[in-house]
């Protein structure tokens, strides 16, 4: 059981099946609207209450990835990536813990905020109303040249507010739903000096996902000629207990031979 930091939301997480791995491999969806599908399909609200998945803010939506990339693969998050410094160029590995991850960026609620219940919320002294962006948000800003200014229409009213105002908003939203993918730190084994990545946590969790189930064709194709197992059935067994029986059935196939 997780509890997301922004909304409070105590959610379940299921390992994915097979259908879940077609899903993975054939959509065609933007990042956001295949994550979106992905969550409604393994998470669930703890209370059993039906959840509309597209109002978390992106940092529940980007917490939740991570989650689920923690139930399915580990805790540990190896990245490959390369030495930008000078003529150096080294390969080498980005290595951290997603619960060590998660530790270091939380929530938190500034003081003399009011909420109507609905996600607005407003300073106590004045009469400007903001809400957290939200994962719907994302599609919309993808097309526009300018997102952030379409972020800021989107999430403050009234739109046209005094500078010092606006930096304020923005600074009470980024603490409240800090965004989790960033910049990832470390350092080159060949120079010694420091190499940062940029982490982004659906790009790199759906394509990592899309990876691991790229072998649901041939589970299905080698569970379904030996056992006469349906196509449907298969692919309802979770991931792991599929690859299980495929792989005993392949080390006793090479046994026989």
């Amino acid at each position: 059981m997780f509890r997301l930091p922004v909304s409070g939301l105590q959610v379940t997480i299921r390992q994915p099946v097979g259908e879940d791995d077609l899903l993975l491999q054939e959509s065609r969806l933007a990042h956001t609207d295949l994550a979106l599908q992905l969550v409604a399909r393994l998470v669930d609200a703890v209370d059993g209450s039906a959840v509309q998945w597209s109002a978390l803010s992106i940092t529940d939506l980007e917490v939740l990835l991570l989650l689920i990339r923690r139930v399915v693969v580990g805790d540990l998050i190896e990245a490959d990536t390369y030495c930008q410094q000078g003529e150096c160029g080294a390969r080498l590995t980005l290595s951290f813990r997603i619960t060590d991850y998660l530790s270091r960026c939380r929530s938190r609620r500034p003081r003399n905020l009011t909420s109507d219940g609905e996600g607005w919320f407003r300073f106590q002294t004045q009469a400007i109303k903001f809400r957290l962006p939200a994962a719907a948000d994302l599609p919309a800003l993808a097309a526009e040249q300018n997102p952030y200014r379409e972020l800021t229409r989107r999430c403050i009213q009234p739109e046209k507010i005094p500078a010092e105002l606006r930096r304020r908003v923005l600074g009470a939203m980024a603490a409240m739903a800090p965004i989790f993918s960033g910049e990832v730190q470390g350092n080159c084994p060949e120079c010694h000096r420091p190499v940062s990545a940029y982490f982004d946590i659906p790009k790199y969790v759906l394509e990592e996902l899309r990876a691991l189930g790229t072998r649901v064709y041939e589970d299905v194709h080698l569970l379904a000629l030996n056992y006469q197992w349906s196509e449907k059935s298969i692919l309802m067994l979770p991931r792991n207990r599929r690859i299980l029986y495929a792989e005993l059935l392949q080390q006793h196939q090479a046994g026989v031979a």
